[in-house]
């Protein structure tokens, strides 16, 4: 997809055979291309894991003497991982 902005995130959500889950995050804005370091992905165990991707995005205003607060959240269909030490 398009690059993330100003108050937009991506969440990968991996779960684990045991229903266990783990996260990475990356947070905008960004290029269109991001990369994780090695260490940010020590504390997940290798091995076949389901994937959501969720890009979230915090809207923030005020209009006619209201203040307005909208998270947006749009998921991926579920993917197949493999990951491998």
């Amino acid at each position: 997809g398009a690059a993330l902005g100003q108050g937009e995130s991506l969440l990968l959500l991996f779960t684990d055979s045991l229903s266990q889950a783990y996260t990475l995050q990356a947070n905008g804005p960004t290029e269109t291309n991001i990369f994780f370091e090695p260490d940010q992905l020590r504390h997940i165990p290798a091995g076949k894991m389901e994937l959501y991707l969720v890009r979230k995005k915090l809207v923030e205003g005020v209009q006619d003497n209201y203040d307005y607060r909208f998270a947006l959240e749009y998921y991926s269909d579920i993917l197949t991982v493999s990951l491998a030490e």
